[in-house]
Formats: C-alpha cells, sequence, structure tokens
C-alpha cells in the first residue's frame, strides 16, 4: 500500500486519510507544536556531468552510500543518470508520481516512485492506565533513479488510544512531516506540516504534510507540490494513505 518515492521535482504534499472519516466533520486537537516549515538549503549548484554530481555528493552528510552506488553504475548509465537530474519534464513526471497512491515506474523502469506503510509501533513505555495506550503509524515515499534512492520523505502522527474496547477514542499527540533524505542537487524540498486532529467521533487521527519541490536556481521555479495524510485508527494502524498533486 505505501512505496517510496522520488524527491524530484515539484512540490509534494503527502496525504494519508482514513475511509470512514472522509465525509466526517473533524475536530481540532490542541497540536504540540504549531504549524512549521522546514526547508532544504537552496542554492544555485550546475551538475553538468557524473563527476559534478560525485564531488557535490561528497559534501552532503550522510551521502556516502548513495556515492557509493552512483560510483558503481556504468558510465552509460551515469550518463543518464544525470540526464534525468537535469530534465525538467522528467522532474514534472516524478512530482506527479509521488502525488500518486500507487507506486510508479516510469521511463522502463529507470524511475521508480514508492510508498511504503512502515511496521505500526506500540509504546508501551508511555501507558497511562491499563485502557489507554499510545500508538504511532508512519508511511514513507521513495524515488529511485537507476536503483539508487536520491530522495525519501515521511510522514508521522502518535496518538492515545482510551477506553475499552467498542468505546475507545483518539486523541493526538503529535505529527509531522520529514525530508529524510534529498540527493537530487538540482531540486529543493519544502516541507509544511498542518495541526494534527481526528474525526468528529475520535476514532481516526490525521497528519497533512506538504512536499513542495523547487528549482534550485537564480529563478526559484516551483515545479509541484504533493499534499499526503495520514491517518491512524483505534487499532494502532495506518488506515490509508491518501495523496494528491496540487
Amino acid at each position: 500500500m505505501k512505496k517510496t518515492a522520488i524527491i524530484l521535482t515539484g512540490v509534494l504534499a503527502l496525504m494519508a486519510v482514513a475511509p470512514m472519516a472522509a465525509s466526517a466533520q473533524t475536530t481540532s486537537i490542541e497540536p504540540t507544536t504549531e504549524q512549521t516549515t522546514s526547508k532544504t538549503q537552496q542554492q544555485q549548484v550546475e551538475i553538468n556531468s557524473p563527476s559534478d554530481y560525485i564531488k557535490w555528493l561528497k559534501g552532503q552528510d550522510g551521502a556516502e552510500e548513495t556515492l557509493e552506488q552512483f560510483s558503481k553504475l556504468s558510465e552509460s548509465d551515469q550518463d543518464k543518470f544525470i540526464k534525468y537530474l537535469n530534465d525538467v519534464d522528467v522532474q514534472k513526471q516524478v512530482v506527479k508520481a509521488f502525488g500518486s497512491e500507487k507506486d510508479v515506474s516510469l521511463f522502463g523502469g529507470d524511475i521508480v516512485v514508492s510508498h511504503k506503510e512502515d511496521a505500526p509501533s506500540k509504546d508501551t513505555s508511555s501507558k497511562v492506565t491499563p485502557q489507554a495506550m499510545n500508538y504511532t503509524v508512519s508511511d514513507s515515499s521513495k524515488g529511485t533513479f537507476l536503483g539508487i534512492t536520491v530522495s525519501e520523505l515521511r510522514s508521522t502522527v502518535t496518538y492515545r488510544v482510551s477506553g475499552t474496547p467498542g468505546n475507545q477514542q483518539i486523541e493526538v499527540l503529535s505529527g509531522g512531516g520529514m525530508v529524510v533524505r534529498n540527493y537530487n542537487p538540482i531540486i529543493g524540498i519544502t516541507v509544511n506540516q498542518e495541526r494534527p486532529y481526528t474525526s468528529a467521533d475520535r476514532q481516526y487521527a490525521y497528519q497533512v504534510n506538504y512536499f513542495a519541490h523547487d528549482f534550485k536556481g537564480t529563478w526559484g521555479l516551483t515545479y509541484g507540490t504533493v499534499k499526503h495524510t495520514l491517518s491512524g485508527d483505534t487499532q494502532g494502524r495506518e488506515v490509508r494513505l491518501i495523496s494528491e498533486t496540487l
């Protein structure tokens, strides 16, 4: 149900919504933090050759694995990789793929954007009463070029389920989105997260994130924005990821 995605061009926003709550009126829950925005550093970068990309990767924190994988590609595949990075039309297709709820394969499988539901987490250490339990659900999207993960996004929501079976309700504790990695020197990613909230019947917890992909250059063009809404239910399960390109 979930897949990984590439953060190349455009603005992404992850949206996971519980089907039962789609038509339900929502009730705001006071969040632990205000609406926040985080950005990857914007700088004008030119990558015209594999050697340019290798040099750039060497200056990025945590890029050792990506550097090793890229270095193992054949010369022809390295050239193809760089062409994909610099192609505006390719970047637009990647953004659109991030807005899909299904895995998307482009250019004969050279580029894949996938979404993956992470294993649910039950935090027993913060159990308040025998009838109260905290849960965390998360979803990640990855974009790979020629088998190399170029970008990865994640949305998470943590909430407390209280009550007895058949009479349980949810209280949102926290939620947010983050760029796990972005090794596309041409595109910067901005994360804008809404306050987490519950459905009117407090059976579902929601977290909405917007991932905007901006061209790193003089004009600061935005290729697109993807909205992802993540939802969890009283059983500690992610219900469904809904995404769209804005």
